[in-house]
């Protein structure tokens, strides 16, 4: 995945290819920087089923509540 790189309004989106212990799906991130805020929705797309979409706020020093979703890396 590319690094974050917000527009001048502070959205982004990010996306691309991930996998876990049971599939590989797509992962679509979409959100804005507001001062030192995220707010995001974590969209997870599994093969041809409808997607699945969670919203997220994530503060400085706070816990940002993935479950432990995992780590997105750079192939």
């Amino acid at each position: 995945m590319a690094p974050l790189q917000p527009d001048a309004t502070g959205h982004f989106e990010l996306s691309g290819p991930a996998s876990g212990s049971y599939a590989s799906f797509v992962v679509i991130l979409q959100g804005q920087l507001v001062r030192d805020t995220i707010q995001a929705d974590l969209t997870v797309l599994v093969g041809g089923a409808r997607g699945n979409t969670r919203h997220y706020v994530l503060v400085r020093g706070g816990d940002p509540a993935f479950e432990r979703f995992g780590c997105l890396a750079t192939e």
